[in-house]
């Protein structure tokens, strides 16, 4: 099986959809010979903050030594950025020999009437049967949605669940209320794992507290009032201080973006507990390295464009902040796209009077994009100047001209399209 023959089957199956439980993945793992349990896990679950949370930690734990697997989504760049091993993405070789083996192990649940597995479950044992060939000390995971019956919870060997934030994504799946999303959320808290929870409302922090006390699971949070903010040496980086560790230094911005640091501080620490011990100096050297294209990520200046993945309420208004606090008095222009699903109107209003003018999209996934003659009215009534383009090349061109060599351009509304503005700036130059 060839790369794109393993892509072209991914998207064949693709078609079948969403499905929540864990009876699939357990039967097809099973298949496989059961991969998750010769690993050890650090599971991370939140609506925000994911994907930067282990980041940190994945580089962090590198950093110290560990061979370190991380199961994230979803890419930007590349397909196979999902699954990396110390920062390297699975190369396409691999994919196809491990796709093969799976569709084989898919064929003999098939024979036994079973049902068969979605995309993403095939996608998360592809992950643990790389992480187990490549003998990886510490595997990275981020769920997928909610937590309890997402396909990544079929592990048990899990040295840590970290809760990064709660808000109302996939509420159609998990319920519209703080208690139900946080309820799903909890489910992947295992029996003596350590419970590390970032900035949460107090419902859910009792809830996650209630869990963590039935399963006899150790509970941490982080302490912002333990933060001190120091003036950074350089523009595009942050400075700070957490309790008695020293000071900190990260190339990510936003006060997000700190508490995220600082939960990925916290795990480190808890781990002391499960003999993953990293001295301060290794854990602030990590901190330090650690990159997440797509997060407030400025890949050019005259003018500065930034790439940020911002697509629900939570992570628009830390978006906001950035841009606030960065860029007080200069032009700013958007490159906006975003799923219908998605609540553009809360999105909007949080960038008024921030963005002179967005220019609309369509995203690549045609059957859950905004129309993008939609976005520009809801755009428009919001109280934004819009303008329709054909294409993520031709917005990025408009909004540059827009925004003059002085200007800020922010391409925003979805990760989906933002490996398409990484490729707009990697052609022309």
């Amino acid at each position: 099986m060839t790369y794109q023959e393993a892509r072209n089957y991914l998207k064949e199956v693709s078609r079948s959809g969403c499905v929540l439980g864990l009876e699939s993945i357990r039967n097809l793992l099973m298949e496989l010979g059961n991969p998750q349990d010769h690993l050890k896990f650090i599971h991370i679950a939140g609506t925000n903050g994911k994907g930067s949370v282990s980041a940190y930690l994945s580089t962090v734990l590198s950093t110290a030594g560990y061979k370190t697997g991380r199961f994230l989504s979803p890419a930007v760049l590349s397909e196979l950025e999902s699954i990396q091993v110390d920062e390297k993405n699975i190369s396409e070789g691999l994919f196809a020999i491990f796709v093969l083996e799976v569709k084989q192990a898919i064929s003999y649940l098939l024979e036994k009437g079973l049902p068969h597995p979605t995309v993403f479950e095939i996608e998360v044992a592809i992950a643990f049967l790389h992480f187990k060939q490549e003998k990886c000390d510490l595997v990275v995971l981020e769920t997928g949605m909610g937590g309890l019956n997402d396909a990544t919870n079929v592990v048990d060997n899990t040295l840590a669940a970290v809760f990064t934030t709660v808000g109302k994504d996939h509420i159609e799946y998990f319920g519209d209320t703080v208690a139900k999303l946080t309820t799903e959320k909890a489910g992947i808290i295992k029996p003596n794992s350590q419970v590390v929870m970032g900035n949460l409302p107090a419902e859910a922090e009792t809830i996650i507290k209630q869990m963590a006390q039935k399963q006899r699971a150790p509970f941490h949070k982080i302490h912002l009032e333990h933060m001190t903010l120091k003036k950074p040496s350089q523009r595009f980086e942050q400075i700070f201080s957490y309790k008695n560790l020293g000071d900190f230094t990260i190339k990510m911005l936003g006060n997000h973006q700190i508490e995220n640091a600082i939960l990925a501080i916290e795990v480190i620490e808890s781990l002391k507990a499960r003999g993953v011990d990293i001295s301060t100096p290794v854990l602030k050297a990590g901190l330090a390295r650690t990159k997440w294209l797509g997060r407030t990520t400025i890949i050019q200046n005259l003018p500065i464009v930034i790439v940020d993945g911002a697509h629900n309420h939570e992570s628009i208004k830390a978006l906001k902040e950035v841009l606030i606090e960065y860029f007080p008095d200069q032009k700013i222009v958007g490159v906006m796209g975003v799923f219908k699903d998605k609540e553009i109107e809360i999105m909007l209003e949080e960038m008024e009077g921030v963005i002179e003018k967005i220019h609309a999209i369509a995203l690549p996934n045609k059957e859950r994009t905004m129309d993008a003659k939609e976005l520009k009215e809801h755009a428009e009534a919001a109280g934004i100047q819009a303008e329709v383009a054909d294409s993520t090349g031709e917005a990025i061109e408009k909004a540059i001209h827009d925004a003059g060599k002085d200007g800020v351009v922010v391409t925003f509304g979805s990760l989906s399209y933002l490996g398409e503005v990484f490729d707009y700036f990697a052609s022309s130059f």
